[in-house]
This record gives C-alpha cells, structure tokens and sequence, in this order.
C-alpha cells in the first residue's frame, strides 16, 4: 500500500478556489459550507442506493433542516445519550448551548423511533434496513457517516466532520471512497470501530428513557438577562476574593498571615513542645489544601460564567461548589484563631491581645473575611429564589470575631 500511495502523490492536487484538497479516493474540506457545495446532504440521502451509518453529535443541521431520518436511507444511528453523556462539557467544546444540543438530541430521536414504528408496521424492508437507533454516553468523537458500510463496496463512502472548538461551518471534514482510496486499512479501521461502537458500548433508548430526557430539558431554564447579568458579576466577585483571601502571595491573605505569625521571633516563643510544632505543620497543609481546591474550582467554574447563557443546572451546580468552598474556607479560619486561643491556655497572650499580631488579625484576616461574607450575602440578594439555599446560610456568613485590643 505504501508504495501505490508513493506513486499516486503526483495526482495529489490543491484546488486554490476553495482549497480542496483531492487525491486518489480523498477530498478535504476546510469548512461545511465547501463539503456542502460538493456533496449536497440532500443528495446523498436521495440516493435511496445508498445505506448509511451515522455518528452525530445532535443531528441539527441534518435532522432538521434536512429532514435527514426522514428522507434518507439511513439503518443506524447513533447519538450522545442526553441523559448521561457529557453534554455539557460537549456545549462548551462547540460553543452552543447545552439545552439546545439535549433538546436537538431528543427530536432527532423521537423521529428515529417514529420512523422505525413505521418501518415496523408496514413491512416493506428487512429488520436489517430499518432504522436502527443507539445512545452512547461517552464522549462523542468526530461527527461520521458512512455509506455503503455492509458489505463494503468499491463505491463504499466515509465522510469525517473534524470536531474542534470553532463554529460549525468552519470546521474541517475529509471523504474517502473504498474503491479509490490507498488508505483501505484505515476506512475498514473506521468501519469496525463504528460496529464496536454500535453493538457493545451504546444502548436502544426505550420510551421511557426519552419521556426522562424531555422532563431534564424542560427544567433546564435560562434566567433573566438583567438578572444574569448581576448574578455573573457578584460571582465573580466572591470567586475572586475567595481566590485572595487563601492565596500565600496575598498579604493579607489567611496562609499568608499564618505562615507571617507562625515564622516571626515572637512565636517561636510559643512552641513548647513538639505536639503544638505537629499541629502547626498540620495546619499549614490544610491551608495549602484549600488554596488548591479554590484554585481548581475557579478555573472549571469562571469559563463558564464568562461564557454564554447560563442555565440552571449550572447555576445549582456552580453555586453548591461556592457554598463548599466558602463552608471549607470559615472551617480553616476557625482552626486558626483556635489554634492561638489554644496557645493562650498556656499563658502566650501575645498573639490575640497585642501588637503586631493582634492588628494583622482584626484588621487584615478580619477586613478581608468579613468583605469576603458581605460578597456572598450580595450574591444572594442577586440569585433566583431557587437557589439561595444552595448558598452558605447565615451561620457560614456571620462576621469575624475581632476581639478588643
């Protein structure tokens, strides 16, 4: 094969029109709206000779606006299963919006079904040429179809849709034709995959399974823009000065203050054995920790809120974590002013009561802590009613307990 491919590059060419490139049983396209102008979606499914093989993602643009189940001769189908499939990391990937991409998945299914009950009742074809529909729940790979797939022929076809973060109609797709193609390994390679992909590793949806899938997409709901817009910005506040108040190159930040009162000449003074030496090598890991995991949470959850439309699910989701987060946050302040309340029970008051100690917490850990609460409680004046709850209460949101100096 290698040597047949060596001898056909000179028939390799690059069209500088619309920069297809063609080859011997290949074609690359640079965007949808080139492959369209070559191979017409309805003219391949008007070619009732042709039995088709399908890996979508949706099935938007081919169910709908092509009426693509309907019309063409297509005997499987496979799509994400918009009850447990990732389809929201799959919107951001693509840049739609996850209610859209599950509402797509379920028309396209129901026409599945309602044609192969049509099929079923009038028997005009074989159980092998009726539409046949899966779900899978993994993460769907580049959108394919597959002509001719069974056995394959010389005039067998495979058409790959590349799945990259742009728009739709940008986005790159190839052709191979069996009979031409050098690349015969790989198109049998594609073929078999699909067969796997089909027969061990998705599910027929039941009806059942759809009426579930039609209930989770109707409580999807977008909020208000107005809303929206004052929610997404009172976020990002919290998540940015919860961010601050744990990060070490913050001054005023909790491991910062810690790690400023626990490494002067004073506190040396308070480690009197090597029990209180532990608990502060303990301490300093949960503060480590907890920066850790807000960093982590910020960077899943602030694509998100700079994106598009947020729906609510997100926003449950989104807000759960930023209750976790602010709960985990109050727990390691806590385990700090205990840990010098603990360090007075031996006669060290120089860390509470007096300067320089004393001003660093009232003023700095105190300022920015109760800043921080103020944040949240914003937040909640700001959020749908459903999901205030989802936000720490009023015992996770009190004010610092500066003491007198």
């Amino acid at each position: 094969m290698g040597n047949k491919f060596m001898n056909s590059q000179s028939s390799w060419s690059d069209l500088p029109a619309n920069n297809v490139v063609v080859g011997p049983g290949f074609k690359f396209f640079p965007s949808r709206e080139i492959l369209s102008s070559s191979y017409p979606l309805s003219s391949i499914l008007d070619d009732k000779n042709t039995t088709i093989w399908a890996l979508w993602h949706a099935g938007t643009s081919a169910s709908t606006q092509q009426d693509a189940i309907r019309k063409g001769n297509i005997t499987r189908l496979i799509l994400p299963n918009p009850l447990e499939a990732p389809i929201k990391e799959l919107a951001n990937f693509i840049g739609k919006e996850y209610e859209d991409i599950v509402q797509d998945i379920i028309a396209s299914s129901k026409e599945a079904i309602d044609k192969r009950k049509t099929q079923d009742n009038e028997r005009l074809l074989s159980i092998t040429e009726r539409i046949d529909l899966h779900w899978y729940s993994g993460i769907t790979p580049n959108s394919i179809m597959i002509g001719n797939p069974d056995p394959l022929t010389q005039d067998s076809w495979i058409q790959i849709e590349n799945l990259i973060p742009i728009a739709p109609n940008d986005r790159s797709s190839y052709r191979l034709i069996y009979g031409q193609t050098p690349f015969k390994e790989l198109f049998k390679k594609i073929v078999e995959n699909y067969k796997d992909l089909f027969l061990n590793k998705s599910i027929v949806p039941s009806g059942n399974d759809i009426l579930l899938a039609i209930d989770k997409n109707k409580s999807i709901k977008r909020m208000d823009p107005v809303i929206e817009k004052l929610f997404i910005l009172d976020l990002n506040a919290v998540l940015n000065k919860l961010l601050d108040n744990n990060q070490g190159s913050k001054g005023y930040s909790i491991q910062s203050i810690f790690l400023a009162i626990t490494g002067g000449p004073l506190f040396s003074q308070c480690i009197v054995n090597d029990c209180i030496k532990h608990y502060i090598s303990l301490m300093k890991d949960k503060f480590d920790s907890i920066f850790t995991h807000i960093n982590t949470q910020y960077h899943q959850i602030h694509p998100i809120i700079t994106g598009s439309n947020i729906n609510d699910v997100q926003i449950r989701s989104i807000c759960i974590n930023i209750s976790n987060l602010i709960i985990e946050y109050c727990s390691c302040v806590n385990d700090f002013l205990k840990m010098l309340e603990n360090l007075e029970s031996y006669s060290v008051n120089m860390i509470w009561n007096h300067p320089p100690y004393s001003i660093t917490i009232n003023r700095d850990l105190a300022d920015n802590y109760d800043e921080l609460m103020s944040l949240v409680k914003t937040l909640k004046n700001h959020i749908p009613s459903d999901f205030v709850d989802c936000l720490p209460d009023e015992q996770h949101t009190r004010k610092f307990p500066r003491k007198p100096m």
